[in-house]
């Protein structure tokens, strides 16, 4: 940008009355190159699209089709539905997913009541 550009920005900011500190405030900082970063928003790495297909998710997160299959069908993801029967999941919500700390508890299968051993 050239110093003419921003010099009228900086005018038009400083003698406009009506607009709200904070924006002004922003457009100054942009001006000196200095971005301000989105609350809750993970910048995605170059290339890497935004929305996957069930395999390429799947490999995101390290797990099976199967295995994401269920996460998508427990609610865990969200599929984004760009066209009629045509889904996608988020590469955000896959990286949320995964910086989540929760235990895994598996389910005890094969065993009934009588058979769990009071602890």
């Amino acid at each position: 940008m050239k110093e003419a550009t921003k010099t009228i920005i900086e005018l038009a900011i400083n003698n406009d009355d009506q607009i709200d500190a904070r924006v002004a405030e922003t457009i100054k900082q942009a001006l000196v190159g200095k971005l301000p970063v989105q609350e809750g928003r993970r910048a995605r790495p170059t290339g890497e699209p935004m929305l996957l297909k069930l395999n390429d998710a799947a490999k995101k997160l390290g797990v099976s089709r199967v295995t994401f299959w269920r996460l998508v069908h427990s609610g865990a993801i969200r599929p984004v539905e760009i066209f009629e029967g045509v889904f996608r999941y988020s590469y955000e919500d896959l990286i949320e997913l995964s910086q989540q700390r929760t235990t895994y508890r598996p389910k005890l299968r094969g065993v009934t009541k009588d058979m769990r051993i009071a602890v």
